[in-house]
Order: C-alpha cells, then sequence, then structure tokens
C-alpha cells in the first residue's frame, strides 16, 4: 500500500531526527543505537498488526456510500469466476498472481493506477493486519455492451491480532481477458457499508 510505504518512511525520518536529538542532548550513542535497533525490528511490526488496521477501517468508513454500485444498465448475472478466484486464493495464497493478465492494472479510489506488484503487496498488507480475513461474493453484475467487465460486490471481515474488527461491503470493477480466466484490470467502486 502506497499509504504504508509513506508512513513507515515518515517513521524512518521521525526516528533518525530523534536519534540526532537524543545524541545532541547527551545520551549515549551506544543506548540510541539500541534504541533504533529495537524500533527498526518491532516497529513495522506494531504498524502492520495495530496501525494498518485501525487506518483501514477509519478509511473505509470515511469512503462509506450507500449508493456506490455498477452504473445504470448493468444487470444482475451469475458468473461463477469471482469466486473460484476468492476460493483458490484461500488455499493457496500464490495462486493470486497467476489470475492476474501481464497488463494488469489496480485502480484506487482516487483514480491511481498500479501495478500487479503493488496489488499483491496491498493484499498480503490486508492479510497481515486481518489474519482471518475472509471474502465473499455478495452479487455480480454486467452491462451487456461490456462483456469482459463485471462489477463485483463483496463482503470483507477479519479481526486484527488486536482485536480491530474490519467488516465492509465493496463494489470493484473487473475487466477480465477475452477468455475470462485472468483479470487485466480491478477498480475501486465503491463502499456502500463500513463497520
Amino acid at each position: 500500500m502506497r499509504g504504508t510505504f509513506a508512513v513507515l518512511t515518515g517513521w524512518a525520518i521521525v526516528a533518525a531526527l530523534a536519534a540526532l536529538l537524543l545524541i545532541t542532548v547527551g545520551v549515549s550513542p551506544l543506548v540510541v543505537l539500541l534504541g533504533g535497533i529495537a524500533l527498526a525490528m518491532f516497529g513495522p511490526h506494531v504498524y502492520m498488526h495495530y496501525l494498518l488496521p485501525l487506518r483501514l477501517r477509519a478509511l473505509m468508513r470515511r469512503l462509506t456510500d450507500p449508493a456506490a454500485g455498477p452504473p445504470k444498465g448493468a444487470e444482475p448475472v451469475e458468473d461463477g469466476f469471482p469466486q473460484r478466484l476468492i476460493d483458490t486464493v484461500r488455499s493457496d495464497a500464490g495462486a493470486l498472481e497467476r489470475y492476474l493478465a501481464d497488463d494488469f492494472a489496480m485502480v484506487d479510489h482516487k483514480g491511481r493506477r498500479y501495478d500487479a506488484r503493488r496489488y499483491l503487496d496491498s493484499q498480503h498488507a490486508l492479510l497481515v493486519a486481518f489474519p482471518d480475513l475472509t471474502e465473499r461474493v455478495d452479487e455480480l453484475c454486467a452491462d451487456f455492451d461490456l462483456p469482459d467487465v463485471l462489477w463485483m460486490r463483496t463482503t470483507q471481515t477479519g479481526r486484527s491480532r488486536s482485536g480491530i474488527v474490519y467488516d465492509a461491503t465493496v463494489w470493484s470493477r473487473l475487466t477480465l481477458t477475452r477468455d475470462r480466466r485472468r483479470i487485466r484490470e480491478i477498480a475501486f467502486g465503491g463502499v456502500t457499508r463500513a463497520g
């Protein structure tokens, strides 16, 4: 997640400035070094297990729009691909990468595009933050003028190690390859509910 990298970089800068300040006021460089090592070892763990879950839950609540969803004209459809994908990834975490097309892109809530590596990193961070995360497909819609596009509503639930509950219903727009075996794009479609 881009925000995760920014926060960790910010922590590194603050830690370096704090170390300089501590040395300036007379704290032993050895104590500062040991403190820096402890921060480097445990800071990312604390962030991923305690702060990231709070940030994600707050973001989902901020983005909540009960009217979010597919465009007018899209109608409910049945397609087993999304649930097969979720079931496969649940049993084999490495399987997700095999479902992404070579030109895969993820589009976030601000319209920014990211490559497959960033998407996979974000999914890994989500699973670290919420180790028991589950996801189910609630509804699929399609506009028959766009046969490679599916609108998918999923509900994701999980609990962080610190007890923070994540429970959200999210719309995503999936653009599939022509053979409907791989995903070319996943775009944020809106949060209709966040608990």
